[in-house]
């Protein structure tokens, strides 16, 4: 599974996302959601935002790669 979201550090930047905290990501949520799984990646960036009037600026996502466990 591959997953980019907003972080919940995403609050503090005016660049889009949700205004919610609840619907905000951190790194941990991520590890528990897929505690049984193989990840990949996992990481938080800065990034540069330009997706249109409302989605512009410096926005904070999370980047996950996981996969399933391999069989043993």
């Amino acid at each position: 599974v591959l997953i980019e979201a907003f972080a919940q550090e995403q609050l503090g930047y005016a660049s889009g996302g949700p205004k919610d905290a609840d619907l905000l990501y951190s790194e941990e949520v991520l590890q528990s959601d897929f505690a049984g799984a193989e990840i990949r990646v996992l990481r938080k960036d800065l990034v540069h935002l330009d997706e249109g009037p409302l989605h512009r600026g410096p926005g904070m996502l999370l980047r996950l790669l996981a996969r399933r466990p391999t069989a043993a």
